[in-house]
């Protein structure tokens, strides 16, 4: 994820193994100190007023465009045959921690990479589909229909 991230933010990409475990070393993770009260307590303990209140804190907390100066992000555009982008590598982790939070086998590097390269083309046939029956109903509204039961049922 720290590559993907750094692509899109123009940061040089780090793979070098070694190279991450020197960066990690140099890391100090503080000890857990478990609180007495939960999340869920918190967001109980909330009233309506204090949902606004903290709303605008969140509001003001975000800093003007104008602060992040020569901020560039550039967008990632996916790519599931290009070995160097990271981006297989990150799909296929995340789905086999998810996968082995609901009981699921893991896949497999070749296995997700065919399912995501099946995603694409049935996004393109849905969206395809779905603006053919939209193309239909504005025949309807051109041929001056406009009683509601025109468009129902096809």
């Amino acid at each position: 994820a720290a590559n993907l991230f750094a692509e899109v933010y123009g940061i040089v990409r780090v793979s070098d193994r070694a190279e991450i475990a020197a960066l990690l070393c140099q890391v100090e993770v503080p000890d857990f100190q478990p609180t007495s009260s939960t999340a869920s307590d918190a967001a109980a303990s909330r009233t309506e007023q204090s949902y606004e209140s903290l709303l605008k804190e969140v509001q003001q907390s975000i800093p003007e465009p104008s602060s992040f100066g020569d901020l560039k992000i550039f967008p990632a555009k996916f790519e599931k045959d290009n070995n160097t982008n990271f981006q297989m590598e990150y799909i296929v982790a995340t789905s086999n921690i998810r996968a082995s939070n609901y009981g699921i086998e893991p896949a497999d590097r070749q296995t997700s990479k065919r399912i995501a390269g099946e995603i694409i083309p049935a996004i393109a046939t849905t969206s395809a589909a779905v603006s053919g029956l939209v193309g239909m109903e504005l025949y309807k509204l051109a041929q001056g229909h406009n009683r509601l039961e025109d468009f129902k049922n096809g």
